[in-house]
C-alpha cells in the first residue's frame, strides 16, 4: 500500500493505493481512495477508483488483431522516442493499423 498527500488550490488530498496482481500475472488491480477536504468549508469527500488492467505480450496482440490490423510499431513508454526492450520497458504501446 501507499500513500501520498497534496494540495490542490481548493482541496487537501490524502491518498491511500492498493495494488495486486490477479489471474496469474494477467491482471492487475488498482483501489484508489481519495480522502478530500475543502479548504474554505473544512467538509469532507471520499472519492474511491478501480482500475483494471489486462497485460498482453505482443504475440497475443498479434494474434487477436490477425487480419483486421497490422502491427505498425511498438515503444516502450508513451514517449516515442523509447523503443521497446522486453526486459527493461516498464510498459509496451503498441501501435496498429486496420487492414
Amino acid at each position: 500500500m501507499q500513500t501520498r498527500s497534496f494540495q490542490t488550490d481548493g482541496y487537501d488530498v490524502d491518498l491511500i493505493i492498493r495494488k495486486r496482481t490477479l489471474l496469474e500475472e494477467r491482471v492487475h488491480e488498482g483501489i484508489f481512495m481519495y480522502f478530500l477536504t475543502e479548504k474554505k468549508s473544512k467538509e469532507q469527500h471520499i472519492v474511491i477508483d478501480q482500475e483494471l488492467v489486462r497485460i498482453y505480450a505482443i504475440k497475443d496482440l498479434q494474434r487477436i488483431m490477425a487480419g483486421r490490423f497490422k502491427l505498425l510499431k511498438t515503444f516502450g513508454d508513451f514517449d516515442i522516442k523509447k523503443n521497446y526492450d522486453a526486459d527493461r520497458s516498464k510498459r509496451m504501446v503498441a501501435i496498429f493499423r486496420k487492414i
